[in-house]
């Protein structure tokens, strides 16, 4: 059995470095795989190199090294399609799946949904993730990057800083347009160049260069060491920064949620306006002396520390514990997980808005937004169908969509149907967005959402998973 561990940038590899070192002296075998099919390389091979880690290989390679009931680590169960499969197929060799999330800001409907296992270092994550429906345990581990910032000599920091302001470029292309991207950015430029403040632009791997904008090509992890203030959105950057004493401004984007970082105790200041960022950057900038003792409430809160066990060693105890719970005989019985998107339907309305179906009151007619899929069942047993759909403000509370599942092959009839409720704040309830059904060998399943047009929804796709026998506990 083995700990197979998937990246897909730097900074994964620098959180579990440690814990790989740990885990291989007590005798575990380690593989390490790179989700590099994203568009944009992210640096994990060179990194695995800068650690002395064992070699990083291509993650179309991962069948070779696989085997029954081995755990599997990785940073991201969700994205893209091709690794969703990959997922869902090493399910059935009894795989356990262990997702490292950074915080809650990762708390997404599409988000960790297959994981068995959760490590993080926030310690609210149980408050966020406790519904998985697959989660056995959720491990707090803390975080080694923050640990390693915490220990550096206040004094120490401050002689090393060069008096410019990090503007953070990284907000997620796929969940807000690009347009308002950009004038986050251009924002955050002006007001440094109203005050005269020298700036440095720092963005994520995976966004586009803004054009007419100069990007640094150092690493986000050496500019904040160097910064007098950081300029960001919600990320998780900001806890590295509170950690080196760097003062904060969060300069929110659009409605982009806040989650842990909505109520900073005094730790930073939190600007809805662009006007307001200006003097809110000349504040932060003369907190400097003292902003790390003034941040550290907020830190310890929010950051799992634990002063007699760093987080590698509990990043490496908690996979130990894992490894050894997993079966040595039989393959665990493990039915199989897939995501459809949107885009393998049919829709009679809406509007494809980046990766999902987006219907809009006002704009669209009512009707299905959702059917088709004709998925064919290879065995009689039992399943689930998880609807991944946001709702926006909803103006007459009541039934926003239904949701159905019809075989169209054999018994010709609706299998089981649910009426998805919301209230004004388009709130909805995750037990109305699923539907379980008995199913026979032969079965066509079409899964229909029926659209009655009185909020905004946002529809990405479905899980459709092998569930064990409602009485027995036990698939069919």
């Amino acid at each position: 059995m083995a700990i197979n561990f998937i990246f897909h940038n730097r900074n994964h590899v620098r959180l579990v470095a440690k814990a790989i070192h740990w885990l291989q002296l007590r005798g575990h075998e380690i593989n390490l795989f790179d989700l590099e099919i994203f568009e944009v390389y992210q640096g994990a091979k060179e990194e695995a190199v800068v650690y002395q880690l064992p070699p990083v290989h291509a993650i179309t390679s991962i069948d070779q090294y696989i085997k029954k009931n081995d755990v599997i680590v990785t940073f991201n169960d969700w994205d893209p399609i091709y690794f969703t499969n990959v997922l869902a197929r090493l399910r059935e060799l009894g795989t356990s799946l262990v997702g490292i999330i950074e915080g809650c800001l990762w708390n997404q409907a599409n988000r960790y949904r297959r994981c068995d296992y959760l490590l993080s270092y926030a310690p609210l994550i149980s408050k966020f993730y406790s519904n998985r429906p697959h989660l056995q345990k959720i491990y707090i581990v803390g975080s080694p990057i923050i640990e390693s910032s915490l220990q550096q000599p206040n004094s120490a920091d401050h002689a090393a800083r060069k008096n410019f302001v990090l503007v953070n470029y990284t907000i997620p292309s796929r969940d807000f347009p690009r347009k308002v991207d950009e004038t986050w950015l251009n924002r955050a430029i002006e007001a440094c160049e109203k005050l005269s403040l020298p700036f440095v632009v720092s963005k994520h791997p995976t966004k586009a260069v803004p054009q007419g904008v100069e990007i640094s090509t150092l690493d986000f992890s050496t500019l904040i060491r160097q910064a007098s203030v950081l300029i960001t959105p919600s990320s998780t950057v900001i806890f590295e920064a509170l950690a080196h004493g760097i003062p904060v401004v969060l300069y929110k984007s659009s409605d982009q949620p806040l989650q842990e970082f909505s109520q900073p105790k005094g730790a930073y200041e939190i600007i809805d306006h662009y006007l307001d960022l200006p003097p809110a950057i000349l504040r932060a900038d003369a907190s400097r002396a003292s902003f790390k003792v003034q941040a550290m409430d907020f830190v310890r809160e929010q950051i799992s520390i634990d002063p007699d066990e760093p987080a590698w060693m509990r990043t490496g105890k908690a996979l130990e514990e894992i490894a050894q719970n997993q079966p040595k005989g039989e393959i665990l019985s493990r039915g199989r997980l897939d995501f459809f998107p949107v885009w393998h339907f049919q829709h009679h309305t809406g509007l494809y808005e980046e990766d999902a179906l987006v219907c809009r009151p006002g704009r669209d007619e009512k009707g299905h937004c959702l059917f088709g899929l004709n998925y064919v069942i290879r065995k009689n047993g039992y399943y689930r169908v998880t609807l991944e759909m946001t709702v926006g403000e909803f103006y007459t509370p009541g039934v926003v969509c239904t949701l159905d599942v019809y075989e169209n092959a054999l018994e010709k009839r609706i299998l089981v149907m649910q009426e998805i409720q919301c209230d004004r704040a388009g709130g909805k309830r995750e037990e109305d967005c699923l539907l379980q059904f008995a199913a026979e060998m032969g079965f066509r399943i079409e899964v229909r959402l029926f659209w009655h047009g009185s909020g905004k929804v946002t529809v990405r796709g479905i899980y459709l998973e092998e569930i064990p026998a409602p009485d027995s506990g036990r698939m069919l």
